[in-house]
Protein backbone atom coordinates (compact mmCIF):
# COMPACT_ATOMS: atom_id res chain seq x y z
CA UNK A 1 0.00 0.00 0.00
CA UNK A 2 1.31 3.58 -1.01
CA UNK A 3 -0.21 6.64 -0.02
CA UNK A 4 1.28 10.27 -1.23
CA UNK A 5 0.19 13.57 -0.54
CA UNK A 6 1.11 16.33 -3.14
CA UNK A 7 0.63 19.98 -2.61
CA UNK A 8 0.79 22.82 -5.79
CA UNK A 9 -0.55 25.59 -7.36
CA UNK A 10 -2.56 25.65 -10.32
CA UNK A 11 -4.16 28.62 -12.56
CA UNK A 12 -3.78 27.50 -15.48
CA UNK A 13 -6.90 27.64 -17.96
CA UNK A 14 -6.10 24.01 -18.71
CA UNK A 15 -5.18 22.52 -15.33
CA UNK A 16 -6.46 19.20 -14.20
CA UNK A 17 -5.50 17.17 -11.20
CA UNK A 18 -3.93 13.76 -12.06
CA UNK A 19 -3.56 10.88 -10.09
CA UNK A 20 -0.29 8.25 -10.78
CA UNK A 21 -0.11 5.11 -10.45
CA UNK A 22 3.12 3.27 -11.82
CA UNK A 23 2.66 -0.72 -13.23
CA UNK A 24 5.25 -2.87 -13.94
CA UNK A 25 7.82 -2.46 -16.55
CA UNK A 26 7.24 -2.89 -20.00
CA UNK A 27 9.01 -3.61 -23.37
CA UNK A 28 9.44 -0.04 -23.95
CA UNK A 29 8.92 1.33 -21.04
CA UNK A 30 7.19 2.06 -17.24
CA UNK A 31 4.01 1.43 -17.69
CA UNK A 32 1.49 4.52 -15.77
CA UNK A 33 -1.92 5.01 -15.51
CA UNK A 34 -2.96 8.84 -14.81
CA UNK A 35 -6.49 10.15 -14.11
CA UNK A 36 -7.42 13.15 -14.69
CA UNK A 37 -10.45 15.85 -14.02
CA UNK A 38 -11.72 18.30 -16.65
CA UNK A 39 -12.34 21.55 -16.04
CA UNK A 40 -14.18 22.42 -19.34
CA UNK A 41 -11.65 22.89 -21.82
CA UNK A 42 -9.92 21.20 -24.56
CA UNK A 43 -6.23 21.44 -22.80
CA UNK A 44 -3.59 20.88 -23.32
CA UNK A 45 -3.76 19.02 -20.13
CA UNK A 46 -0.34 17.55 -18.57
CA UNK A 47 0.17 13.97 -17.77
CA UNK A 48 2.72 13.01 -15.12
CA UNK A 49 5.32 12.11 -17.41
CA UNK A 50 7.11 13.37 -20.32
CA UNK A 51 8.53 11.53 -23.56
CA UNK A 52 5.54 9.17 -23.53
CA UNK A 53 6.06 5.82 -25.73
CA UNK A 54 3.94 6.55 -28.77
CA UNK A 55 1.55 4.10 -29.55
CA UNK A 56 1.36 3.13 -25.84
CA UNK A 57 -1.49 5.44 -24.69
CA UNK A 58 -4.95 4.26 -24.02
CA UNK A 59 -7.07 7.25 -23.82
CA UNK A 60 -10.92 6.95 -22.11
CA UNK A 61 -13.25 9.76 -21.14
CA UNK A 62 -15.85 8.49 -18.49
CA UNK A 63 -14.79 5.11 -19.69
CA UNK A 64 -15.28 5.59 -23.61
CA UNK A 65 -12.10 4.71 -25.32
CA UNK A 66 -10.70 8.00 -27.49
CA UNK A 67 -8.82 7.81 -30.84
CA UNK A 68 -6.19 9.84 -31.58
CA UNK A 69 -6.50 12.66 -34.34
CA UNK A 70 -10.41 12.10 -34.30
CA UNK A 71 -10.67 12.77 -30.45
CA UNK A 72 -7.17 13.80 -28.78
CA UNK A 73 -3.67 14.84 -30.03
CA UNK A 74 -0.82 13.52 -27.94
CA UNK A 75 2.57 15.37 -27.45
CA UNK A 76 4.69 12.30 -26.38
CA UNK A 77 7.99 14.61 -25.63
CA UNK A 78 6.32 17.41 -24.07
CA UNK A 79 4.16 15.04 -21.98
CA UNK A 80 0.25 16.78 -22.40
CA UNK A 81 -3.18 15.83 -24.23
CA UNK A 82 -4.98 18.03 -25.82
CA UNK A 83 -8.84 16.90 -26.70
CA UNK A 84 -10.82 18.10 -29.64
CA UNK A 85 -13.73 18.91 -27.57
CA UNK A 86 -13.85 20.72 -24.30
CA UNK A 87 -13.39 18.05 -21.25
CA UNK A 88 -16.30 18.73 -18.91
CA UNK A 89 -15.52 19.57 -15.42
CA UNK A 90 -18.10 16.79 -14.07
CA UNK A 91 -15.58 14.29 -16.31
CA UNK A 92 -13.05 11.83 -15.62
CA UNK A 93 -10.21 11.15 -18.07
CA UNK A 94 -8.26 8.28 -18.10
CA UNK A 95 -4.77 7.78 -19.78
CA UNK A 96 -2.60 4.55 -19.47
CA UNK A 97 0.28 5.08 -21.30
CA UNK A 98 4.57 3.95 -21.08
CA UNK A 99 7.45 6.33 -20.61
CA UNK A 100 10.57 5.97 -21.35
CA UNK A 101 12.78 5.77 -18.17
CA UNK A 102 15.85 7.06 -19.40
CA UNK A 103 14.77 9.88 -20.98
CA UNK A 104 11.48 10.84 -18.96
CA UNK A 105 11.19 13.39 -16.22
CA UNK A 106 7.80 14.02 -13.89
CA UNK A 107 6.03 16.97 -15.69
CA UNK A 108 6.85 20.57 -14.63
CA UNK A 109 3.75 20.84 -12.54
CA UNK A 110 5.18 19.23 -9.73
CA UNK A 111 7.25 22.74 -9.60
CA UNK A 112 4.50 24.71 -8.50
CA UNK A 113 5.01 26.89 -5.70
CA UNK A 114 1.36 26.07 -3.13
CA UNK A 115 2.57 29.88 -1.51
CA UNK A 116 4.26 32.84 -3.18
CA UNK A 117 3.58 35.86 -0.74
CA UNK A 118 5.02 39.36 -1.82
CA UNK A 119 6.43 41.08 1.67
CA UNK A 120 7.20 43.79 -0.38
CA UNK A 121 6.21 45.30 -4.00
CA UNK A 122 6.22 48.41 -5.79
CA UNK A 123 7.25 49.40 -9.75
CA UNK A 124 10.59 49.14 -9.00
CA UNK A 125 11.07 45.90 -6.94
CA UNK A 126 9.81 43.34 -4.98
CA UNK A 127 10.45 41.69 -1.62
CA UNK A 128 8.28 37.75 -1.80
CA UNK A 129 8.58 34.97 0.44
CA UNK A 130 8.24 31.30 -1.15
CA UNK A 131 7.33 27.69 0.16
CA UNK A 132 6.69 24.14 -0.93
CA UNK A 133 6.35 20.99 0.56
CA UNK A 134 6.14 17.79 -0.81
CA UNK A 135 6.00 14.17 0.78
CA UNK A 136 7.53 10.91 -0.41
CA UNK A 137 10.81 11.98 -1.99
CA UNK A 138 13.85 9.61 -0.71
CA UNK A 139 16.21 12.24 -2.09
CA UNK A 140 15.41 15.54 -1.41
CA UNK A 141 13.94 17.86 1.62
CA UNK A 142 9.98 17.26 2.19
CA UNK A 143 10.17 21.24 2.63
CA UNK A 144 11.90 24.26 1.08
CA UNK A 145 11.56 27.57 2.08
CA UNK A 146 13.12 30.91 0.10
CA UNK A 147 13.22 34.45 -0.46
CA UNK A 148 13.55 36.49 -3.33
CA UNK A 149 14.74 40.25 -4.17
CA UNK A 150 14.01 42.02 -7.71
CA UNK A 151 14.93 45.38 -8.52
CA UNK A 152 14.27 46.53 -11.89
CA UNK A 153 14.95 50.23 -11.91
CA UNK A 154 13.90 51.14 -15.95
CA UNK A 155 11.78 48.95 -18.66
CA UNK A 156 15.15 47.30 -20.06
CA UNK A 157 17.12 46.94 -16.99
CA UNK A 158 16.51 44.51 -14.34
CA UNK A 159 17.95 42.09 -11.80
CA UNK A 160 16.87 39.45 -9.36
CA UNK A 161 18.29 37.35 -6.66
CA UNK A 162 16.44 34.19 -5.39
CA UNK A 163 17.74 32.30 -1.94
CA UNK A 164 16.37 29.01 -0.99
CA UNK A 165 17.07 27.00 1.93
CA UNK A 166 16.13 23.24 3.05
CA UNK A 167 15.17 22.94 6.44
CA UNK A 168 13.97 19.55 6.51
CA UNK A 169 16.77 16.83 6.23
CA UNK A 170 15.01 13.00 4.66
CA UNK A 171 16.07 10.24 5.74
CA UNK A 172 17.97 9.10 3.17
CA UNK A 173 20.09 12.21 3.44
CA UNK A 174 20.56 12.06 7.35
CA UNK A 175 20.25 15.72 9.61
CA UNK A 176 24.37 16.45 9.29
CA UNK A 177 24.18 17.80 5.79
CA UNK A 178 26.39 20.75 5.13
CA UNK A 179 24.65 24.06 4.41
CA UNK A 180 25.79 23.77 0.98
CA UNK A 181 23.47 20.94 0.10
CA UNK A 182 20.80 22.65 1.95
CA UNK A 183 20.70 25.82 -0.08
CA UNK A 184 20.75 26.96 -3.59
CA UNK A 185 21.08 30.71 -5.18
CA UNK A 186 20.26 32.12 -8.71
CA UNK A 187 21.00 35.47 -9.99
CA UNK A 188 19.59 36.87 -13.13
CA UNK A 189 19.68 40.29 -14.85
CA UNK A 190 19.28 41.64 -18.20
CA UNK A 191 20.05 45.44 -19.82
CA UNK A 192 19.01 47.38 -22.87
CA UNK A 193 21.49 49.02 -25.17
CA UNK A 194 18.67 51.35 -26.87
CA UNK A 195 16.51 49.89 -29.18
CA UNK A 196 19.67 47.77 -31.30
CA UNK A 197 20.24 45.30 -28.37
CA UNK A 198 19.46 43.32 -24.96
CA UNK A 199 21.74 41.55 -23.22
CA UNK A 200 20.89 39.11 -20.14
CA UNK A 201 22.42 36.66 -17.64
CA UNK A 202 21.45 33.87 -15.37
CA UNK A 203 23.12 31.71 -12.46
CA UNK A 204 22.67 29.25 -10.39
CA UNK A 205 23.67 26.37 -7.96
CA UNK A 206 21.56 24.11 -5.77
CA UNK A 207 22.08 21.39 -3.15
CA UNK A 208 21.82 17.56 -3.68
CA UNK A 209 18.88 17.95 -1.05
CA UNK A 210 16.83 20.96 -2.48
CA UNK A 211 13.55 20.02 -2.95
CA UNK A 212 11.48 21.62 -5.81
CA UNK A 213 11.08 25.41 -6.10
CA UNK A 214 8.84 27.64 -7.82
CA UNK A 215 11.98 29.44 -9.96
CA UNK A 216 12.39 27.13 -12.87
CA UNK A 217 16.60 27.75 -13.02
CA UNK A 218 16.71 25.70 -9.02
CA UNK A 219 17.53 21.94 -9.86
CA UNK A 220 18.83 19.80 -7.21
CA UNK A 221 22.46 18.94 -7.20
CA UNK A 222 23.09 21.42 -10.64
CA UNK A 223 25.13 24.37 -11.65
CA UNK A 224 23.77 26.37 -14.29
CA UNK A 225 24.96 29.42 -16.39
CA UNK A 226 22.77 31.03 -19.21
CA UNK A 227 24.10 33.98 -21.35
CA UNK A 228 22.43 35.60 -24.34
CA UNK A 229 21.92 38.79 -26.17
CA UNK A 230 19.49 40.22 -28.83
CA UNK A 231 20.18 42.73 -31.91
CA UNK A 232 17.91 44.33 -33.63
CA UNK A 233 18.92 45.98 -37.27
CA UNK A 234 15.97 47.76 -37.47
CA UNK A 235 12.43 45.79 -37.95
CA UNK A 236 13.81 43.59 -40.98
CA UNK A 237 16.65 41.69 -39.63
CA UNK A 238 17.31 40.16 -36.14
CA UNK A 239 19.49 38.12 -34.42
CA UNK A 240 19.97 35.96 -31.01
CA UNK A 241 23.39 34.70 -29.69
CA UNK A 242 22.95 32.52 -26.47
CA UNK A 243 25.28 29.84 -24.26
CA UNK A 244 23.86 27.52 -21.75
CA UNK A 245 25.86 25.37 -18.96
CA UNK A 246 24.13 22.76 -16.73
CA UNK A 247 26.82 20.89 -15.00
CA UNK A 248 26.76 18.63 -11.62
CA UNK A 249 27.19 21.55 -8.65
CA UNK A 250 28.76 18.60 -6.34
CA UNK A 251 30.97 16.76 -8.33
CA UNK A 252 33.92 18.78 -10.15
CA UNK A 253 34.11 15.59 -12.40
CA UNK A 254 30.66 15.25 -13.53
CA UNK A 255 29.79 15.30 -17.07
CA UNK A 256 29.38 19.25 -18.32
CA UNK A 257 26.73 19.78 -20.93
CA UNK A 258 27.15 23.11 -23.05
CA UNK A 259 25.16 25.11 -26.16
CA UNK A 260 26.01 27.55 -27.91
CA UNK A 261 23.17 28.90 -30.57
CA UNK A 262 22.84 31.77 -32.88
CA UNK A 263 18.99 32.58 -34.46
CA UNK A 264 18.84 34.74 -37.53
CA UNK A 265 15.71 36.14 -38.42
CA UNK A 266 15.26 38.40 -42.13
CA UNK A 267 11.83 39.99 -43.10
CA UNK A 268 12.26 41.87 -46.19
CA UNK A 269 8.39 42.42 -46.97
CA UNK A 270 5.20 41.59 -45.01
CA UNK A 271 5.06 38.48 -47.89
CA UNK A 272 8.07 37.01 -47.04
CA UNK A 273 10.29 35.93 -44.42
CA UNK A 274 13.83 33.76 -43.51
CA UNK A 275 14.86 31.98 -40.29
CA UNK A 276 18.24 30.30 -39.78
CA UNK A 277 18.70 28.50 -36.61
CA UNK A 278 22.69 26.84 -35.66
CA UNK A 279 23.48 25.43 -32.67
CA UNK A 280 25.69 23.13 -31.08
CA UNK A 281 25.77 20.81 -28.03
CA UNK A 282 28.93 19.29 -26.35
CA UNK A 283 28.62 16.83 -23.12
CA UNK A 284 32.53 17.38 -22.02
CA UNK A 285 34.24 14.09 -22.43
CA UNK A 286 32.39 12.59 -24.47
CA UNK A 287 32.83 13.29 -28.39
CA UNK A 288 30.30 11.48 -29.78
CA UNK A 289 28.01 13.62 -27.50
CA UNK A 290 29.14 16.59 -29.87
CA UNK A 291 26.02 17.43 -32.25
CA UNK A 292 25.50 20.46 -34.69
CA UNK A 293 22.52 21.54 -35.96
CA UNK A 294 21.23 23.78 -38.88
CA UNK A 295 17.37 24.60 -39.27
CA UNK A 296 16.38 26.87 -42.30
CA UNK A 297 12.51 28.02 -43.09
CA UNK A 298 11.44 30.29 -46.02
CA UNK A 299 7.86 31.16 -45.74
CA UNK A 300 5.50 33.49 -48.08
CA UNK A 301 2.11 34.40 -48.19
CA UNK A 302 1.71 36.66 -51.44
CA UNK A 303 -1.50 36.76 -50.94
CA UNK A 304 -4.57 35.91 -48.44
CA UNK A 305 -5.26 32.47 -50.47
CA UNK A 306 -2.13 31.10 -50.84
CA UNK A 307 0.63 30.05 -47.91
CA UNK A 308 3.91 28.30 -49.28
CA UNK A 309 6.88 27.35 -46.76
CA UNK A 310 10.43 25.41 -47.08
CA UNK A 311 12.60 24.11 -45.03
CA UNK A 312 15.77 22.21 -44.11
CA UNK A 313 16.85 20.28 -40.94
CA UNK A 314 20.17 19.08 -40.36
CA UNK A 315 22.56 17.30 -37.43
CA UNK A 316 25.69 16.74 -37.60
CA UNK A 317 27.53 14.06 -35.04
CA UNK A 318 31.41 13.68 -36.22
CA UNK A 319 32.66 10.40 -36.08
CA UNK A 320 29.62 8.64 -35.79
CA UNK A 321 26.80 7.51 -38.51
CA UNK A 322 23.91 9.51 -36.60
CA UNK A 323 24.02 12.35 -39.30
CA UNK A 324 20.68 13.18 -40.65
CA UNK A 325 19.02 15.68 -42.78
CA UNK A 326 15.97 16.15 -44.26
CA UNK A 327 14.08 18.85 -46.64
CA UNK A 328 10.31 19.53 -46.93
CA UNK A 329 8.25 21.75 -49.06
CA UNK A 330 4.45 22.56 -47.71
CA UNK A 331 1.62 24.51 -49.27
CA UNK A 332 -1.91 26.27 -48.98
CA UNK A 333 -4.66 27.16 -51.35
CA UNK A 334 -7.55 28.58 -50.25
CA UNK A 335 -9.80 29.74 -53.62
CA UNK A 336 -12.86 30.29 -51.40
CA UNK A 337 -14.29 29.92 -48.09
CA UNK A 338 -15.68 26.15 -49.24
CA UNK A 339 -12.16 24.62 -50.51
CA UNK A 340 -9.01 24.20 -49.54
CA UNK A 341 -6.31 22.41 -51.51
CA UNK A 342 -2.56 21.60 -49.42
CA UNK A 343 0.10 19.52 -50.70
CA UNK A 344 3.45 18.73 -48.88
CA UNK A 345 6.67 16.52 -50.36
CA UNK A 346 9.74 16.02 -48.08
CA UNK A 347 12.93 13.76 -48.22
CA UNK A 348 15.01 12.86 -45.40
CA UNK A 349 18.25 10.87 -44.95
CA UNK A 350 18.86 9.14 -41.34
CA UNK A 351 22.65 7.35 -41.86
CA UNK A 352 21.96 5.15 -44.65
CA UNK A 353 18.28 5.24 -45.26
CA UNK A 354 16.34 7.89 -47.10
CA UNK A 355 12.35 7.85 -47.08
CA UNK A 356 10.50 10.30 -49.63
CA UNK A 357 7.32 11.08 -48.90
CA UNK A 358 4.37 13.11 -50.55
CA UNK A 359 1.17 13.87 -49.63
CA UNK A 360 -1.79 16.00 -51.00
CA UNK A 361 -5.13 16.83 -49.41
CA UNK A 362 -8.59 18.33 -49.80
CA UNK A 363 -11.04 20.00 -47.57
CA UNK A 364 -14.68 20.81 -48.42
CA UNK A 365 -16.71 22.83 -46.32
CA UNK A 366 -20.20 22.99 -48.49
CA UNK A 367 -22.36 24.17 -45.52
CA UNK A 368 -21.38 24.93 -41.72
CA UNK A 369 -22.94 21.29 -40.78
CA UNK A 370 -20.85 19.49 -42.93
CA UNK A 371 -17.02 18.67 -43.59
CA UNK A 372 -15.58 16.97 -45.79
CA UNK A 373 -11.78 16.00 -46.23
CA UNK A 374 -9.64 13.71 -48.34
CA UNK A 375 -6.16 13.17 -49.26
CA UNK A 376 -3.66 11.36 -50.79
CA UNK A 377 0.04 9.82 -48.98
CA UNK A 378 3.30 8.40 -50.77
CA UNK A 379 5.96 7.19 -49.48
CA UNK A 380 9.50 4.82 -50.46
CA UNK A 381 11.92 4.35 -48.41
CA UNK A 382 15.74 3.13 -49.76
CA UNK A 383 18.30 1.90 -47.87
CA UNK A 384 22.10 0.51 -48.95
CA UNK A 385 21.50 -3.34 -49.93
CA UNK A 386 17.65 -3.63 -49.39
CA UNK A 387 14.83 -3.80 -52.01
CA UNK A 388 13.00 -0.26 -51.91
CA UNK A 389 9.76 0.09 -49.73
CA UNK A 390 6.91 1.81 -51.08
CA UNK A 391 3.35 2.57 -49.22
CA UNK A 392 0.50 4.67 -50.35
CA UNK A 393 -2.70 5.49 -48.67
CA UNK A 394 -5.84 7.03 -49.10
CA UNK A 395 -8.10 8.95 -46.92
CA UNK A 396 -11.38 10.19 -46.73
CA UNK A 397 -13.18 11.85 -43.28
CA UNK A 398 -16.36 13.53 -42.80
CA UNK A 399 -18.15 14.94 -40.09
CA UNK A 400 -21.88 16.32 -40.02
CA UNK A 401 -24.32 17.52 -38.21
CA UNK A 402 -28.16 17.31 -39.78
CA UNK A 403 -29.73 17.96 -36.78
CA UNK A 404 -28.82 20.47 -33.68
CA UNK A 405 -28.90 17.09 -31.51
CA UNK A 406 -26.76 14.63 -34.12
CA UNK A 407 -23.49 14.92 -35.15
CA UNK A 408 -22.03 12.02 -37.17
CA UNK A 409 -18.35 11.48 -38.09
CA UNK A 410 -16.57 9.19 -40.01
CA UNK A 411 -13.15 8.30 -41.70
CA UNK A 412 -11.63 5.57 -44.15
CA UNK A 413 -7.99 4.93 -44.78
CA UNK A 414 -6.74 2.11 -47.37
CA UNK A 415 -3.44 0.79 -47.22
CA UNK A 416 -1.43 -0.36 -49.83
CA UNK A 417 2.15 -1.84 -49.73
CA UNK A 418 4.94 -3.39 -51.50
CA UNK A 419 5.08 -7.44 -50.92
CA UNK A 420 8.72 -6.79 -49.33
CA UNK A 421 7.49 -4.62 -46.70
CA UNK A 422 8.16 -6.56 -43.59
CA UNK A 423 5.30 -4.70 -41.41
CA UNK A 424 1.62 -6.51 -41.67
CA UNK A 425 0.07 -3.46 -40.74
CA UNK A 426 0.87 -1.52 -43.65
CA UNK A 427 -1.50 -3.67 -45.81
CA UNK A 428 -4.60 -3.38 -43.67
CA UNK A 429 -6.96 -0.22 -44.10
CA UNK A 430 -8.81 1.41 -41.09
CA UNK A 431 -12.29 2.89 -40.57
CA UNK A 432 -13.86 4.77 -37.96
CA UNK A 433 -17.20 5.95 -36.85
CA UNK A 434 -18.70 8.33 -34.25
CA UNK A 435 -22.90 9.04 -33.33
CA UNK A 436 -23.34 12.00 -31.14
CA UNK A 437 -26.90 12.21 -29.84
CA UNK A 438 -28.43 14.70 -27.62
CA UNK A 439 -32.65 13.92 -27.61
CA UNK A 440 -33.32 15.85 -24.66
CA UNK A 441 -31.05 19.11 -22.94
CA UNK A 442 -29.78 17.19 -20.19
CA UNK A 443 -28.80 13.28 -21.84
CA UNK A 444 -26.28 13.05 -24.15
CA UNK A 445 -25.55 9.85 -25.65
CA UNK A 446 -22.27 8.86 -27.68
CA UNK A 447 -21.42 5.34 -29.45
CA UNK A 448 -17.72 4.90 -31.36
CA UNK A 449 -16.64 2.23 -33.73
CA UNK A 450 -12.82 1.96 -34.77
CA UNK A 451 -11.17 -0.83 -36.99
CA UNK A 452 -7.19 -0.58 -37.04
CA UNK A 453 -7.49 3.21 -36.19
CA UNK A 454 -4.55 5.42 -36.93
CA UNK A 455 -2.07 6.64 -33.90
CA UNK A 456 -0.41 9.33 -35.67
CA UNK A 457 -0.77 11.55 -38.63
CA UNK A 458 0.86 10.42 -42.12
CA UNK A 459 2.15 12.66 -43.97
CA UNK A 460 3.19 15.06 -41.25
CA UNK A 461 5.11 18.43 -42.10
CA UNK A 462 7.29 17.68 -39.87
CA UNK A 463 10.44 17.02 -42.59
CA UNK A 464 12.81 15.75 -39.63
CA UNK A 465 9.85 13.07 -39.02
CA UNK A 466 8.34 11.68 -43.08
CA UNK A 467 7.56 8.29 -41.42
CA UNK A 468 4.01 6.74 -41.72
CA UNK A 469 1.59 6.28 -39.28
CA UNK A 470 1.68 3.31 -37.30
CA UNK A 471 -1.99 1.52 -36.98
CA UNK A 472 -3.32 -0.28 -33.82
CA UNK A 473 -3.99 -3.49 -34.76
CA UNK A 474 -7.20 -3.47 -32.63
CA UNK A 475 -11.15 -3.40 -33.24
CA UNK A 476 -13.43 -1.20 -30.48
CA UNK A 477 -16.33 -0.15 -30.15
CA UNK A 478 -17.86 1.33 -26.71
CA UNK A 479 -21.16 3.28 -25.81
CA UNK A 480 -21.87 6.23 -23.13
CA UNK A 481 -24.43 7.48 -21.53
CA UNK A 482 -23.92 10.98 -19.67
CA UNK A 483 -26.74 13.07 -18.13
CA UNK A 484 -27.36 15.93 -15.67
CA UNK A 485 -30.15 17.09 -14.13
CA UNK A 486 -29.39 20.13 -12.13
CA UNK A 487 -26.49 19.64 -9.63
CA UNK A 488 -26.43 15.81 -10.26
CA UNK A 489 -24.51 14.66 -13.16
CA UNK A 490 -24.83 10.79 -14.13
CA UNK A 491 -22.32 8.93 -16.83
CA UNK A 492 -21.65 5.46 -17.27
CA UNK A 493 -20.68 3.02 -20.56
CA UNK A 494 -18.91 0.01 -21.79
CA UNK A 495 -16.46 -0.19 -24.65
CA UNK A 496 -15.01 -3.34 -26.10
CA UNK A 497 -11.38 -3.89 -27.80
CA UNK A 498 -10.02 -7.05 -29.32
CA UNK A 499 -6.49 -7.43 -30.60
CA UNK A 500 -6.03 -8.95 -34.14
CA UNK A 501 -2.48 -9.80 -33.10
CA UNK A 502 -3.60 -12.79 -30.55
CA UNK A 503 -6.81 -14.52 -30.61
CA UNK A 504 -6.10 -14.21 -26.05
CA UNK A 505 -7.03 -10.37 -26.87
CA UNK A 506 -9.85 -9.30 -26.10
CA UNK A 507 -10.67 -6.49 -23.33
CA UNK A 508 -14.33 -5.04 -21.68
CA UNK A 509 -14.39 -2.00 -20.06
CA UNK A 510 -16.97 -0.68 -17.45
CA UNK A 511 -17.42 2.79 -16.16
CA UNK A 512 -19.77 4.52 -13.73
CA UNK A 513 -19.19 8.30 -12.40
CA UNK A 514 -21.29 10.34 -10.04
CA UNK A 515 -21.21 14.23 -9.34
CA UNK A 516 -22.73 16.38 -6.65
CA UNK A 517 -22.27 20.33 -7.22
CA UNK A 518 -23.68 21.42 -3.91
CA UNK A 519 -23.10 24.93 -4.35
CA UNK A 520 -20.94 27.15 -7.53
CA UNK A 521 -18.14 26.62 -5.31
CA UNK A 522 -18.41 23.29 -3.99
CA UNK A 523 -18.84 19.85 -5.75
CA UNK A 524 -18.22 16.04 -5.43
CA UNK A 525 -16.97 13.12 -7.78
CA UNK A 526 -17.32 9.44 -6.93
CA UNK A 527 -16.20 7.02 -9.95
CA UNK A 528 -15.73 3.40 -10.95
CA UNK A 529 -13.70 1.74 -13.24
CA UNK A 530 -13.35 -2.16 -14.03
CA UNK A 531 -11.04 -3.66 -16.99
CA UNK A 532 -11.22 -6.99 -18.01
CA UNK A 533 -9.84 -9.69 -20.40
CA UNK A 534 -12.85 -11.53 -21.43
CA UNK A 535 -11.18 -14.59 -23.02
CA UNK A 536 -8.34 -15.44 -20.47
CA UNK A 537 -9.79 -14.89 -17.20
CA UNK A 538 -12.54 -13.85 -14.75
CA UNK A 539 -10.14 -11.98 -12.92
CA UNK A 540 -10.21 -8.20 -13.63
CA UNK A 541 -7.27 -6.43 -15.19
CA UNK A 542 -7.61 -3.63 -13.07
CA UNK A 543 -10.53 -2.19 -10.56
CA UNK A 544 -10.16 1.43 -9.68
CA UNK A 545 -12.38 3.60 -7.78
CA UNK A 546 -11.81 7.29 -7.15
CA UNK A 547 -13.30 10.13 -5.49
CA UNK A 548 -13.01 13.99 -6.14
CA UNK A 549 -13.94 17.13 -4.22
CA UNK A 550 -13.30 20.83 -4.88
CA UNK A 551 -14.44 24.40 -3.01
CA UNK A 552 -13.92 27.64 -3.54
CA UNK A 553 -12.62 29.71 -0.48
CA UNK A 554 -13.62 32.93 -1.62
CA UNK A 555 -11.89 34.67 -4.88
CA UNK A 556 -8.75 34.17 -3.75
CA UNK A 557 -9.00 30.19 -2.43
CA UNK A 558 -9.48 27.28 -4.20
CA UNK A 559 -9.20 23.82 -2.60
CA UNK A 560 -8.96 20.56 -4.18
CA UNK A 561 -8.74 16.91 -2.72
CA UNK A 562 -8.54 13.68 -4.79
CA UNK A 563 -8.07 9.86 -3.93
CA UNK A 564 -8.64 6.96 -5.83
CA UNK A 565 -7.84 3.09 -4.96
CA UNK A 566 -6.37 0.91 -7.45
CA UNK A 567 -6.41 -2.71 -7.68
CA UNK A 568 -4.37 -4.77 -10.79
CA UNK A 569 -4.26 -8.53 -11.45
CA UNK A 570 -0.65 -8.70 -10.19
CA UNK A 571 -1.35 -6.63 -6.86
CA UNK A 572 -2.89 -8.25 -3.96
CA UNK A 573 -3.77 -5.64 -2.07
CA UNK A 574 -5.22 -1.68 -3.61
CA UNK A 575 -2.46 0.66 -4.59
CA UNK A 576 -3.99 4.10 -2.83
CA UNK A 577 -3.12 7.59 -4.27
CA UNK A 578 -4.03 11.18 -3.05
CA UNK A 579 -3.44 14.61 -4.06
CA UNK A 580 -4.34 17.86 -2.55
CA UNK A 581 -4.11 20.73 -4.26
CA UNK A 582 -4.21 24.36 -2.69
CA UNK A 583 -4.21 26.85 -5.03
CA UNK A 584 -3.87 30.93 -3.85
CA UNK A 585 -4.22 33.78 -6.12
CA UNK A 586 -3.26 37.28 -5.90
Amino acid sequence: MRFCALLSTTFLSASILCLLTIGTAGAAGLRVDDMCLGNDTPGPFALSWNHVVTGSERVSINGLVQLRGLDYTLDADGGTVTFTRNLPSRSAAEIVYEYDPGSAQRSGGGKSVPLSVDLLRSDRGYLSFQAMGKAEDATKSNLTVGFGLGWHPSGTTQLATHFYFAPMATAADGSNLSAEKRTGLSLSGSAGAGEWGLFSFGFARAGVSLGESGDSSIQAGRQMLNLSGRFTAGQKVSALVSYAQNQASDNAAGPTSERTALALTMKPSDQLQISANLARNDIAGNAASVVQTVDLTVQAQPNSKMQFSATYNGKDVPGTDGNSSAIALHSIVTPNKILALEAWAGQSKVGGQTTSSQSVGLSLNPRSTLQVQAGLALRQREESGKEKLGLSVASVSATAKPLSFLEVSGSYQSRTASDADPNPNDQSDSSTARVSLSPLPFVHLVGTYAQNPDAANFGSVDAADSSVSTLQHIARRGVSLETNLGGLGLSGGCDWSRGYDTSTSAEQAVHADLGLRFSATTQLTVGYRCRQNVLTSSVPLSTAYSVGFTHALGDRFSLSVVGKSVTTAATTSPDYNASANLGMKF
